[in-house]
């Protein structure tokens, strides 16, 4: 088990950038190079999303679940062609508002520093992975 220490970027949840479903452009890989990258469901599966983010130099990915308050273990394909290196989580809606301070009204891509990942198994599921932002809890994350 490790820790990282990192911070989060958010796109503008209003643009398809959000959703992590295609080829970042330079800028926005410039914004989310050594950074865990915040994304929403749908569009495309997870593990496309997983493999931009990494493509684009990220930590790791963090989904957002479209239900306030649920999160689930999420699978890939049945058969992986791609490896995915980088730590990949889910939080609920509720938390990812918390995240932005109750409210879209930022300036995007938003940089949120002072992120930590605690327990960090990258090879299976671990129930005790948390992630503090600035020492707070964010929620019990499902490890993907």
């Amino acid at each position: 088990m490790e820790d990282m220490e990192t911070s989060l970027v958010i796109f503008d949840p209003l643009f398809d950038t959000f959703l992590g479903c295609s080829q970042y452009s330079e800028d926005e890989k410039s914004a989310i190079s050594g950074n865990m990258v915040i994304v929403g469901r749908g569009k495309c599966n997870f593990e496309d999303k997983a493999i931009l983010a990494q493509s684009a130099g990220a930590t790791g990915i963090i989904f957002v679940n479209a239900d306030e308050n649920k999160i689930f273990q999420v699978v890939g394909s049945a058969t992986p062609k791609r490896q995915i290196h980088i730590p990949s989580l889910m939080i609920s809606y509720k938390d990812a508002l918390q995240l932005l301070g109750n409210n879209l009204d930022h300036r995007f891509p938003l940089h949120i520093p002072g992120a930590k990942l605690n327990n960090l198994q990258h090879s299976y599921l671990s129930y005790h992975t948390k992630l503090t932002v600035n020492g707070k809890p964010v929620h019990n994350l499902v490890f993907v």
